[in-house]
């Protein structure tokens, strides 16, 4: 995949232009306009601060090795190499794995707006990057699965189709890999715990590991050299303070990456449930419902990119878009709108 990760700085906001821009809605489209254009910056760090700390935090680590002990300054070139050798390639792999997601966000936005799609990602480079993240225990077997579907789903559904249809189409059929790719599940509630993997996985870790291990070093690092002033003399104090003071700015930085991990997290977990209730509202019900076995056919020909005679009959008309069903979605992507919104103001980097 080329690494063009510029490409892909609309993020998650593209889902607001899918049906406003359908709806011709003029009075709506410039505050979309204005929200994008406040907010992509930020939003686009969340993932990309988390993918490059995955190395830094590591690099941190080696500040914190205790040179005068025996082994130090061996334990000090071995942490360095690993950071090097093995949380350094990560940094590229999780950015090709998050622009899996963005780029069929993107796509969705393009589609919309009417402009033409255009894809030159290399899937061979995609399945080797998700894999390797699957070796190094960052996503499960069924989220390098699905993030590969995800991929062939948005390139064979949105590069031929009419606007409204492509979309359609989009959304029903890649809401099953994006569920297991980022995950989420929309029959869950708030207060429900989802299950965990793929895109998530790679923050988790990134939270409950990679980090730990840093504030671990870092508090055997100042226990060592505050253990001799625990009785210090008054003309110790100011060595004492300036100690704690490090400390404090070094637990600081630590805790920052933290609550910048949990906030991508749950900007994850708005964008799975607002594309999964996208998906129930596109289904349809009643007697213009597409059933599950019609949606399972559509979407077997739509992965395979081959004919399906569900099309040419009763499917086609399914699959145009309703006035009924844009409204709702409308109101679907304004709580998302609402949720991102919230997500920024609370960011800590």
């Amino acid at each position: 995949m080329k690494h063009n990760f510029q490409k892909v700085f609309k993020l998650f906001l593209l889902f607001i232009p899918v049906t406003i821009l359908l709806n011709s809605c003029g009075r709506d489209f410039k505050s979309v306009e204005d929200f994008v254009k406040n907010h992509q910056v930020a939003i686009k760090n969340s993932s990309d601060l988390v993918a490059q700390d995955i190395y830094d935090s590591c690099l941190r680590r080696v500040n914190y090795v205790i040179l005068t002990a025996s082994s130090g300054i061996e334990t000090r070139d071995q942490t360095l190499q690993k950071c090097n050798s093995e949380n350094k390639p990560n940094i590229t792999r999780v950015k090709i794995a998050n622009s899996v997601l963005l780029n069929y966000m993107e796509q969705l936005g393009q589609v919309a707006s009417g402009k033409t799609v255009s894809f030159d990602e290399n899937i061979a480079d995609l399945k080797i990057a998700l894999t390797n993240l699957n070796a190094g225990g960052f996503i499960p077997e069924s989220a390098v699965q699905a993030g590969t579907n995800l991929f062939q789903i948005f390139v064979n559904a949105l590069s031929k189709e009419k606007r409204g249809r492509a979309l359609k189409k989009a959304i029903l059929c890649a809401d099953d890999s994006l569920q297991n790719y980022i995950p989420g599940n929309s029959s869950l509630k708030d207060n429900q715990q989802q299950n965990n993997g793929g895109l998530i996985k790679i923050a988790q870790i990134y939270t409950n590991t990679i980090l730990e291990v840093e504030k671990k070093q870092i508090n055997s690092y100042y226990e060592t050299y505050l253990a001799p002033l625990e009785e210090f003399t008054e003309s110790q104090i100011p060595i004492a303070l300036e100690v704690q003071k490090d400390y404090n700015e070094a637990m600081k930085i630590v805790q920052d990456k933290k609550d910048n991990a949990q906030n991508y997290i749950e900007i994850l977990q708005a964008t799975a449930k607002a594309h999964s209730e996208l998906k129930d509202i596109f289904q349809g019900t009643g007697k213009d419902a597409i059933s599950t076995e019609e949606k399972k056919q559509l979407c077997q020909s739509v992965l395979a990119e081959t004919g399906n005679d569900l099309e040419k009959n009763n499917l086609y008309t399914k699959l145009d878009l309703k006035e009924s069903e844009m409204i709702k979605a409308q109101e679907i992507l304004s709580e998302y709108s609402q949720k991102v919104k919230s997500l920024h103001k609370n960011r800590t980097l």
